[in-house]
């Protein structure tokens, strides 16, 4: 019994010795700022002079509610992540589908569609940039050739959209990859009795493929909405000048919660009330994830039944 105490003992020790590092750092590095961030929009401070730096209360959270272009950044948060979430959905499982199916170059096409998502985002920016430029772009030289009076200003006429795109294409290729590793782990004798019982692909898909992969697909939707609510560097870098040196100069469609927060941090030096902002944001995706796990037991299929 003593001996069994004495290794209960030292594993306990070991646990604490390797999670130090991580526990030292989680409360250097993420639970201080937080606290020090709270701390901060309860007050005026204007990032340059702590010393006129004065507490204010809640004053910063009542002028964020009745702000307008806190609702307006808010709604376009909102749209962007009721267009990315689904899309990222909804294409990832399709290539993963078609990757799957195919007997041959499944390492090839999986290798093919991760590319994306190792790249930078400031080289992915600076691409689509490229691509999407409204006086030299690659896609107005496309469309020139077919008709030389069509010349579209994609990054300011079409921003969110522009956004969009580029988002996706940096996160499809993990997403794909875990779709496709998800997919082969489906029984393919589960597929084939239903197909022995006449159900068609779309009834296999829904009764039998994505019941089995939904644990996966919830990972996969709960980081889409993290992404969505958190975006602040890609439309920064997109931009929408011709010469994308000004990362403020963001169109109005792409300016969410986060990139206003930007704005009202380092252009107006408002970091008090930017900071209540980021406090908000951070309830509200709160909220949102809270929301998403209340709904798991609906729809994510465990056989340990616990989900």
């Amino acid at each position: 019994m003593s001996r069994n105490n004495n290794l209960e003992k030292s594993d306990a020790r070991w646990f604490r010795l390797f999670t130090a590092p991580w526990l030292i750092g989680f409360l250097l590095l993420s639970l201080a700022p937080m606290i020090l961030g709270f701390v901060i929009s309860l007050t005026n401070y204007n990032g340059v002079s702590p010393n006129l730096a004065r507490f204010i209360g809640f004053a910063n959270y009542a002028r964020a509610f009745t702000d307008p272009n806190v609702g307006e950044a808010a709604l376009r948060t909102l749209v962007l992540l009721l267009i990315y979430v689904p899309s990222n959905l909804f294409i990832g499982l399709s290539l993963a589908l078609l990757i799957n199916a195919g007997p041959r170059a499944r390492g090839f096409f999986r290798s093919l569609y991760y590319l994306p998502s190792i790249i930078p985002i400031v080289g992915a920016a600076f691409i689509w940039r490229a691509m999407l430029n409204g006086n030299s772009g690659i896609v107005n030289n496309l469309l020139a050739a077919i008709n030389p009076n069509w010349k579209v200003n994609w990054l300011i006429d079409f921003a969110t959209p522009s956004l969009v795109s580029m988002s996706l294409w940096l996160a499809l290729g993990l997403s794909t990859v875990l779709y496709v590793a998800a997919l082969q782990t489906v029984p393919p004798e589960l597929e084939q009795a239903a197909l022995m019982d006449g159900a068609t692909y779309l009834q296999r898909l829904r009764h039998v493929v994505f019941p089995l992969i939904s644990p996966v697909v919830f990972y996969q939707v709960l980081i889409a909405i993290i992404y969505a609510l958190g975006v602040v560097a890609e439309p920064l870098l997109l931009g929408g000048s011709s010469s994308g040196q000004n990362l403020t100069n963001v169109p109005n469609a792409n300016v969410v919660l986060n990139v206003y927060t930007y704005q009202q941090m380092f252009l107006y030096q408002r970091f008090g009330y930017a900071a209540a902002i980021l406090w908000l944001t951070f309830a509200g995706a709160v909220a949102v994830t809270i929301g998403l796990f209340a709904t798991r037991k609906y729809w994510v299929h465990s056989e340990s039944g616990n989900i």
